[in-house]
């Protein structure tokens, strides 16, 4: 009887140790269940009725504890997930389940992201219980969701897009770069970025990149890069330093905007701008050159009118015969000028009178030599034609005639007294090409290369004191131009000159 007593007595004395060790254990558990960081709920697993909950409930969904006791766990949910939480919940095992940024509905009905993670706890009898902690992972949600659209955007970017490691190790490349470039992203992926510089890129720039952004700030500007199959282009650069939350740079992103064709059309546009600033730089010095010389006339013309007209009664027959001629060789030299510049704007404005006809060339020359033989014998100048045979052209009569007699012209002007002048052709294939040679004066190479510029300040007499007003040849440029053809020359200062001029050949006989 003393034994079972003693038996009886250390029975009831482990019950109570056991007790005792489990009134702590459950005292830890609420401890843990209430205090944890996370939200926890006891959750009955057959019905799915929150049986408990931690405080941490309000601070999270801003619920009370109360309000959340005997509500099914769906509740806690947006509707179009219910049916889906429902379904894990009937086919959780026993090892419990993760469920990753899951819904759900803070009381005052906004959405927020939640982990779960799910264990199985045995209760009294058959009873079995979810142990659900609940993590709010909703900031990190917004980071991925932020990354995800920044991805989207570096993806789907107009520029190149280009990151690298501190070490300037490429660890990514956007679809844009391997469509600028040639470079497969598998090609530039692990390599160094420097390998991507082109020889256009100086050493120092290169170096000023370089220590801009490892120092932590950005580096702007425009560089010239090549792309693998070693085309030149212009891209503008812009390298951003990446910092960590502790502030110390992680990475670097290069956005490269190609801007070739804009490089290409500025260029362009100064060139353009040069040439206009160069056209109005010779139209204005053209046109004080042509004041200068349509007043020289003009003060003549008025100062012999004048005598003529207030002291005529004073002068004898001969001083007024002389007076008069001097009129007349003054206004015609003015009718002259003012002739030329009329054509000459008339082939500016492109309302020059231009009818195109078959037009023989020889016979053209042949009646030019005639209408300016008189002046070659004034000067003992032998005028020799060379030209045989037909050479017709399609052009116009009048402005080819033009040409001819001005070039011929010049070259009895410019020829010395008993000198000669040679007229020559040559045929090819395309053009007819007219040579008129002369043993005059011919020119420097300063005076030559300035000789068909508009606003050109050469002015020269002819060996007989000759006058010109410098129009005649920039006239014959622009017309054998506007026939298809070219005008040039060739001179050496003491020697003489030769004046060269072709048009397309229509047939040769």
């Amino acid at each position: 009887m003393q034994n079972e007593i003693e038996k009886l007595t250390n029975k009831i004395t482990q019950l109570e140790a056991e007790k005792k060790n489990l009134q702590t254990s459950l005292n830890t558990y609420k401890q843990i269940f209430h205090d944890s960081f996370d939200v926890k709920l006891l959750i009955l697993a057959e019905s799915g009725i929150i049986k408990n909950v931690n405080k941490r409930i309000k601070d999270v969904l801003g619920f009370d504890r109360e309000e959340l006791i005997e509500k099914h766990f769906s509740s806690l949910f947006p509707k179009e997930q219910k049916n889906h939480i429902e379904h894990v919940l009937e086919n959780l095992n026993v090892y419990g389940a993760n469920i990753e940024a899951q819904e759900f509905l803070r009381s005052d009905g906004k959405i927020c992201f939640m982990d779960i993670n799910v264990g199985l706890l045995n209760g009294v009898g058959n009873s079995k219980y979810f142990v659900v902690t609940l993590r709010d992972v909703s900031e990190r949600k917004e980071l991925e969701e932020q990354v995800r659209l920044l991805s989207m955007v570096v993806s789907n970017s107009p520029n190149s897009v280009i990151i690298m490691n501190v070490d300037g190790i490429i660890e990514y490349v956007n679809h844009i770069f391997s469509a600028t470039t040639g470079y497969k992203k598998e090609e530039v992926v692990g390599k160094r970025a420097r390998f991507l510089k082109s020889d256009k890129i100086g050493l120092k720039k290169y170096k000023e990149i370089i220590t801009t952004v490892t120092s932590g700030d950005v580096w702007k500007g425009e560089v010239i890069n090549r792309t693998k199959s070693k085309e030149y282009y212009w891209e503008e650069l812009v390298v951003y330093p990446i910092r960590s939350s502790k502030g110390k740079v992680v990475r670097f992103v290069a956005i490269l905007d190609n801007i070739n064709e804009r490089k290409t059309s500025q260029e362009k546009l100064k060139l353009y701008t040069k040439e206009l600033e160069d056209i109005v730089q010779r139209r204005d010095k053209f046109f004080a050159i042509l004041a200068h010389d349509l007043r020289s006339p003009f003060d003549s013309l008025l100062g012999f009118s004048y005598l003529l007209a207030n002291e005529i009664k004073e002068l004898e027959s001969d001083e007024i015969e002389k007076f008069s001629n001097n009129i007349y060789t003054s206004a015609k030299k003015i009718f002259q000028l003012l002739e030329n510049l009329l054509q000459w704007s008339k082939l500016q404005s492109g309302s020059a009178d231009f009818t195109i006809e078959e037009v023989d060339l020889t016979e053209t020359i042949k009646i030019v030599i005639e209408l300016l033989e008189l002046n070659a014998t004034n000067k003992r100048i032998t005028l020799i034609n060379n030209i045989e045979g037909k050479n017709i052209i399609t052009t116009d009569k009048n402005m080819i005639f033009s040409i001819v007699q001005n070039l011929i012209s010049n070259a009895i002007k410019f020829t010395n007294i008993g000198g000669r002048v040679i007229i020559n052709s040559f045929v090819d294939e395309k053009f007819i090409t007219i040579q008129i040679e002369d043993n005059g004066v011919g020119m420097g190479k300063e005076i030559l290369s300035e000789l068909f510029k508009v606003g050109s300040k050469i002015r020269s007499l002819g060996t007989n004191q000759e006058e010109g007003n410098g129009l005649g040849l920039i006239l014959s440029k622009e017309m054998i131009e506007l026939n298809g053809g070219k005008l040039w020359a060739e001179s050496e200062e003491g020697i003489g000159s030769k004046f060269y001029f072709s048009v397309p050949k229509i047939k040769s006989t």
